[in-house]
């Protein structure tokens, strides 16, 4: 979400010329979104249009870092995802959960974004970092997820830090560390 193309095309589009070049398959797409801007051809509604975008520069690097809590895995949202869902790349992406966690118990599941935790706004990372940074154990913790189908789901979770504590994992010059965050 967010980029020029996410903005100005829309799912039913047909995609046929890249600066003025046919487009039959993908890998003629990929050698063409090199570029800094490309001009593309749609057909939409029957009528040929034609827009220019701006490409968006990936790293390629993936995920370097992940929150550990109440048994769920959480890092940045993916751009993949945001772009083929349409969603926009905020909150916290729950991308794992252990079975008989808290977040297993009360219903927190992957694939779902968490945006607030306890009515504060989680943005990102470091944001959610910081509201569970001071929360104790068996504190009641209310938490808002969005699904990928964009309803929201609020639940009820109890910390159990003893078992599960709150942990930061980074990915630097090839090496994971981990860190505890919260006593």
């Amino acid at each position: 979400g967010g980029t020029s193309a996410h903005l100005l095309l829309r799912d039913a589009d047909l995609l046929v010329a890249v600066n003025g070049k046919p487009v039959t398959r993908m890998g003629e797409l990929e050698a063409l979104a090199q570029e800094e801007t490309l001009e593309v051809m749609v057909v939409r509604d029957a009528e040929e249009l034609v827009f220019t975008v701006e490409t968006t520069p990936l790293d390629g690097k993936g995920v370097d870092r992940v929150l550990s809590w109440a048994g769920l895995l959480a890092h940045s949202p993916h751009h993949e995802v945001a772009a083929q869902r349409g969603l926009e790349p905020k909150g916290v992406y729950i991308a794992w959960m252990w079975y008989g966690t808290p977040s297993s118990r009360y219903g927190l599941r992957p694939t779902r974004r968490i945006f607030a935790i306890d009515d504060q706004e989680v943005e990102d990372l470091d944001s959610m970092i910081e509201i569970v940074r001071s929360m104790s154990d068996r504190q009641p913790i209310r938490v808002k997820m969005l699904g990928l189908d964009g309803s929201v789901h609020v639940k009820t979770l109890k910390l159990d830090l003893q078992y599960w504590p709150t942990e930061l994992l980074e990915l630097s010059d090839g090496e994971w560390t981990r860190a505890r965050v919260a006593e």
